[in-house]
């Protein structure tokens, strides 16, 4: 999960969460990686009282994502 750099949000960590699970968190112009196992997956981020749409997506074997 890639989160740009901009000013609006800029000094706040977002939380980013993997079928509800955290999985670490995002400061300004940064990203995570994670290896998952095919299947299907909900992803989002939050802050304080800010939450991202949620994304969800069927992983395929051999298959890389960018959210």
């Amino acid at each position: 999960m890639f989160r740009p750099a901009g000013f609006v949000g800029s000094a706040f960590l977002w939380d980013v969460q993997v079928n509800s699970r955290s999985i670490g968190s995002t400061g300004q112009g940064s990203f995570l990686m994670v290896d998952i196992d095919p299947g299907t997956y909900s992803f989002v981020s939050t802050t304080q009282s800010i939450r991202s749409p949620i994304v969800r997506i069927t992983a395929e074997p051999g298959q890389g994502y960018f959210i």
